[in-house]
């Protein structure tokens, strides 16, 4: 994410390109349950909530003509075998 932002990523070329984010709020729930994760717990998925709600993401995404896409738009194009795992797992 932060290459987008900076736009290192800007020489990418079209078609698809997955980034996965694991969203989250730092508070007493999200805490208790990755309490043995603290390289990776309550306060990283905070910080990855915080950049992508970001204007400074929105902008970026805008200047980098990215779209956000979900799981059932990818399926609804698939016609080929790769696409049939996708197929599987959101019927």
């Amino acid at each position: 994410m932060e290459g987008i932002l900076s736009g290192r990523d800007q020489e990418h070329e079209a078609g698809l390109t997955e980034i996965i984010v694991h969203l989250g709020q730092d508070d007493a729930e999200l805490q208790a349950v990755m309490v043995d994760h603290p390289d990776y717990g309550s306060a990283w998925r905070q910080r990855d909530f915080d950049v992508v709600s970001s204007p400074e993401m929105k902008k970026a995404m805008q200047d980098n003509h990215i779209v956000l896409i979900k799981w059932k738009d990818l399926q609804s194009s698939c016609d080929d075998f790769r696409c049939s795992l996708l197929q599987q797992i959101f019927p």
